[in-house]
């Protein structure tokens, strides 16, 4: 891992919130790909502990007329980790991180503190992780990981226990899995990465369904770092990386039904609600397509501010409401914005970060927001009507 983020940290640095009107600065193009994981050593997960929770000048932000994104807590536990995603559970009870050291650590929504973990791996940081999408709130929660040396695993949890156990194991040789996504039905998933193929999975015998980028029609020429089911046809698949291309593939066709190109991607900054496809461009601009025909909407929104470049490194629509809000977050400036889609206007921003943001998502519900990164640290907000 770069010795930037795997350096010595103290205390966690206490970002800003504020508003913002207006995006005015340029990102300019650089040709340095964005610093990923690798097969290195990693360490044990050590005890139980409670988050750390913060106040004070992250306390409250007014968003816009409508919601304002009310700080619950900043978690840093344990110390010296990156934070490479972060993600809902289905209930939206526990928010999970997958970090550096090899381990998942779950917090629970209500108060930040510590749930439980599960050791993923002694000598990979976890890459992905994604939860697999519940029929209804009573069913079983199961989490899906990837890790930087190619295993992938299913976790089941226990409510009688409280506890995760490990369901199922398999590597992807020589591959370094950057994304994994479900369909939405949780019969499928993915997995893509270093090794520049996408690979669909049936989640019951964990076999592979289909391969594409295998040299049986054109795929991906680098590594893919984003991958997302259509959410209203599973048989398609979007995936995307730093190749500047967002391929479409259908299974139907067993090959890409149609390429959208000059978007490179530098981490999970691909999603898809209703018939947008959103994408966060590497240097610094997000930017929605038409899903039907690959064509974008509107031109690129910048997100630099200032005198700092944003290098996107995360990019995700809300859920409930089918995209009306969107999460933008990256490196080089540190922060994390929160996007109004109509008005393409940032409505707020976590600035002052020490380290690049991973990874951000919106809950199920869009009641809250989490976030990522770098320095270690797990920032957790509501967001809630006025």
């Amino acid at each position: 891992i770069n010795a930037e983020y795997m350096g010595s940290f103290h205390r966690p640095h206490i970002p800003t919130v504020r508003s913002l009107s207006s995006h005015t600065v340029m990102a300019h193009r650089t040709s340095k790909e964005p610093a990923k994981p690798t097969d290195a050593p990693a360490k044990d997960d050590k005890g139980r502990g409670r988050g750390r929770r913060g106040r004070g000048k992250e306390a409250e932000v007014a968003v816009d007329v409508r919601k304002k994104l009310i700080n619950k807590g900043i978690i840093n536990d344990p110390a010296g980790t990156t934070i490479y995603v972060c993600r809902f559970t289905p209930d939206n009870l526990h928010v999970a991180a997958g970090l550096s050291d090899g381990t998942v650590r779950i917090y629970n929504c209500s108060n930040c503190s510590f749930s439980g973990s599960f050791l993923t791996s002694r000598d990979s940081p976890v890459t992905a992780l994604r939860f697999r999408p519940a029929p209804s709130p009573a069913a079983r929660k199961v989490a899906l990981t990837a890790n930087a040396d190619g295993s992938v695993q299913h976790w089941l949890y226990s409510r009688r226990k409280e506890t995760w156990k490990s369901l199922s194991t398999f590597t992807e040789p020589n591959n370094v899995v950057y994304s994994v996504a479900y369909s939405s039905d949780g019969l499928q998933f993915c997995c893509a990465g270093r090794d520049k193929m996408v690979r669909i999975y049936d989640e019951i015998t964990r076999q592979v369904l289909v391969t594409y980028g295998d040299g049986n029609e054109i795929g991906h020429e680098n590594r893919v770092f984003a991958t997302r089911f259509y959410p209203e046809d599973n048989r398609v698949l979007l995936s995307g990386g730093w190749d500047e291309k967002i391929q479409v593939w259908d299974s139907r066709m067993g090959a890409a039904g149609r390429v959208i190109s000059g978007v490179q991607l530098g981490g999970e900054a691909l999603d898809v609600a209703g018939n947008l496809i959103l994408c966060g461009n590497w240097f610094g601009a997000w930017q929605i397509f038409d899903y039907g025909s690959g064509q974008p909407i509107e031109a690129p929104i910048n997100v630099s501010t200032g005198h700092e470049r944003c290098f996107i490194q995360t990019a995700a629509f809300s859920k409930a409401n089918k995209g009306d809000m969107l999460l933008v977050g990256g490196s080089g400036s540190n922060d994390c914005k929160l996007y109004d889609r109509a008005s393409k206007t940032a409505l707020g921003s976590v600035t002052g970060l020490s380290k690049a943001v991973y990874s951000a998502e919106f809950s199920n519900t869009d009641g809250m927001v989490c976030a990522g990164g770098a320095d270690g640290v797990l920032r957790l907000y509501d967001l809630v009507d006025m």
